[in-house]
């Protein structure tokens, strides 16, 4: 009789696993699962700062620095000495988000736009579902916006050895590849970033990050200096 009934604990046991595994691939499979754990919360986050940029008064002439967390938690107007900088970042966004927000990143006429966006997308999507998403919003800027001048910015490595990101870093190489393409197709000036973030390991540099994706205040430096002929200078 106990035998039966711990054969029988073991089968029910089973059946649950199988049922969470299902559940987790309809959600969207492992990456996606890892992704809502680390980033509890941020829906909330997300709307407030989306909010609040709407309240913004209209500022002409601007440059406008877009994107998800790593572009939020630049303090780009403090780190370049230029007030006229605004940042334009919400974490947890993604191509989608940033296309459903350039009315208000647009109406303030911004000079230039340094867009870094994707790697929230591709906890959800290949490079290829990325990348035309990617397109659409380019097209949507330069033609609702044809006198700003857009710097598309690569993405950034990440270190899965420090803290596990759930994104391979080859991903993040393929698409980069692939904006670069676009961005020269689309006569779009591209920055490759990605090198000045990459460690002796080939991941990003843990000098520059606590965990694996984001970046702390010596990243943040770095990430200045390569845009700073852009930004001070005006090189498009």
């Amino acid at each position: 009789m106990h035998r039966k009934v711990m054969i029988g604990s073991i089968l029910v046991n089973i059946l649950f696993l199988i049922g969470g595994l299902v559940l987790v691939q309809k959600l969207g499979g492992f990456r996606y699962l890892w992704y809502r754990i680390q980033n509890r919360g941020l829906a909330e986050v997300y709307d407030h700062r989306k909010n609040l940029f709407e309240m913004m008064p209209p500022k002409d002439s601007v440059t406008i620095f877009l994107g998800n967390s790593l572009t939020a938690y630049g303090e780009w107007a403090e780190l370049f000495g230029r007030p006229d900088l605004l940042n334009r970042g919400i974490p947890g966004d993604g191509v989608e988000g940033v296309l459903a927000r350039l009315p208000e990143v647009l109406r303030h006429r911004p000079d230039r736009i340094f867009l870094m966006i994707g790697i929230n997308d591709l906890f959800f999507h290949e490079p290829d579902r990325v990348l035309k998403g990617y397109e659409r919003l380019i097209d949507e800027i330069r033609e609702k916006s044809p006198r700003t001048h857009l710097f598309v910015q690569s993405l950034l490595p990440v270190n899965n050895d420090l803290r596990p990101v759930g994104i391979k870093n080859e991903t993040i190489q393929k698409l980069n590849k692939d904006l670069a393409d676009l961005a020269k197709k689309k006569s779009v000036r591209f920055i490759n970033l990605y090198p000045h973030f990459v460690g002796p390991s080939g991941a990003l540099n843990p000098r520059y990050s606590l965990d694996g994706i984001h970046l702390n205040g010596e990243g943040y430096l770095i990430w200045k200096a390569a845009l700073e002929k852009y930004v001070l200078r005006g090189t498009y």
